[in-house]
């Protein structure tokens, strides 16, 4: 009797138990979807050198590390230079000014994934200022002022200085010729395609060539579909995904997705810049 006694509650522990996952299992939860930018903290740059206590080095490499694994690919909309990820890259760069993995892959993060294209701006030209003749730097500046910003002018500046570039040989042969294409302002997604490719070669970093990779073959259906619905000659029948082009209310369509390139978009104009402490 006593051993029943004591056997009860532990049965009704276990019951209970049994109960309540059964019951998490059958219950709609609500889902919570937090934006990235509202729970991400970000660091006064200046309390970071301050408290660093000489570890500057150590201390962005915690910070690089933890951006890295928390990044998100939501786009960012506004132009404000007030982007959570850029914030990260500005204090990190600030801690260590030498740290160019930050303003390679941070300004191709900013540019190519979360379409923070002036968050990007700022990243390569701090970047440019520590490493003035990198030509991974100059070249995506470059392409971020013509292809995304859509600021010919400065795109074209950057792109001329790469033609002369010593390592221009080794990395984009071409250049000069899709530089000279540019300049004319014909035949845009043609260079486009060849730009796109150049960065997806130049890139190790998954993600980005992932994004990169589509960019790629998005302005390639681009251009086969142009050659097919002008009845052109030698034209792709099959798009970079190995689908047919198929034919729609007379035109033809690709049936994989794919994003439109303008190559004569109306420039970005940035919005006026939220200040922040550094």
């Amino acid at each position: 009797m006593t051993v029943f006694k004591k056997f009860i509650p532990w049965s009704i522990v276990l019951l209970l138990f049994f109960f309540m996952q059964s019951l998490n299992q059958t219950l709609n939860k609500p889902k919570f979807n937090i934006d990235r930018s509202e729970a991400a903290i970000n660091f006064n740059s200046y309390f970071l050198k301050v408290f660093s206590f000489g570890n500057k080095r150590f201390y962005s490499s915690i910070l690089w590390t933890h951006t890295l694994l928390s990044g998100d690919i939501a786009h960012y909309k506004d132009n404000n230079l007030s982007s959570w990820m850029f914030l990260r890259f500005e204090a990190i760069t600030d801690l260590d000014p030498g740290f160019r993995q930050a303003y390679f892959y941070g300004g191709q993060y900013l540019s190519i994934i979360k379409d923070d294209v002036f968050g990007a701006e700022s990243i390569f030209l701090k970047g440019l200022k520590e490493y003035p003749n990198d030509f991974w730097l100059l070249y995506h500046a470059a392409f971020n002022y013509y292809f995304e910003i859509n600021d010919r002018v400065k795109g074209l500046a950057y792109f001329k200085k790469l033609k002369s570039h010593p390592e221009n040989l080794k990395h984009a042969p071409g250049l000069s010729s899709l530089v000279a294409t540019m300049m004319a302002r014909s035949g845009e997604l043609a260079a486009a395609i060849k730009m796109l490719q150049i960065a997806f070669d130049g890139t190790k970093d998954g993600i980005l060539k992932s994004r990169f990779n589509y960019l790629l073959k998005s302005a390639i259906i681009q251009q086969d579909l142009l050659c097919l619905n002008e009845s052109l000659d030698k034209c792709h029948q099959l798009d970079p995904y190995q689908k047919s082009y198929v034919k729609q209310d007379g035109l033809f369509i690709s049936q994989s997705k794919w994003r439109k390139f303008d190559p004569r978009p109306k420039k970005r104009v940035r919005k006026k810049q939220t200040q922040f402490l550094k």
